[in-house]
């Protein structure tokens, strides 16, 4: 975990705000992931066994921006729950469904996190 942290720092560089090396690292998390799959269109699948990788790079874009691409692959199952989402306050339709083992998911996004430092007042503060 400390070298995970290490090379989190090393790669946003010195002097970042703690938001950002916050906002970061919870995007390169279980609950960014967990994100990832809600944001998606369609129904909410929830796999019964099988194989996952996880990826996550942080890739530095400017000298003021970096993206965190993440990705999921989720293999080698069997069955899984599809959740129709109707609303809110409503539960949505549950279905489960048998599928072959070469059945795979994969999704993907690119967060892009950028700073806008504010200039210094004639006191030298932002």
């Amino acid at each position: 975990e400390s070298r995970l942290v290490k090379a989190l720092l090393r790669s946003l560089g010195e002097g970042v705000p703690l938001l950002l090396i916050q906002a970061v690292s919870r995007a390169m998390s279980q609950s960014g992931m967990a994100n990832l799959e809600r944001a998606c269109v369609g129904p909410q699948i929830v796999v019964s066994g099988g194989e996952q990788t996880l990826r996550y790079e942080l890739v530095e874009v400017s000298p003021e921006a970096w993206e965190v691409r993440a990705s999921m692959r989720k293999y080698l199952f069997q069955q899984f729950v599809a959740v129709e989402e109707v609303g809110l306050d409503e539960p949505g339709k549950v279905q489960v469904i048998e599928c072959s083992m070469d059945s795979q998911i994969f999704r993907s996004c690119a967060l892009r996190f950028e700073l806008h430092r504010q200039p210094l007042d004639s006191s030298g503060r932002r």
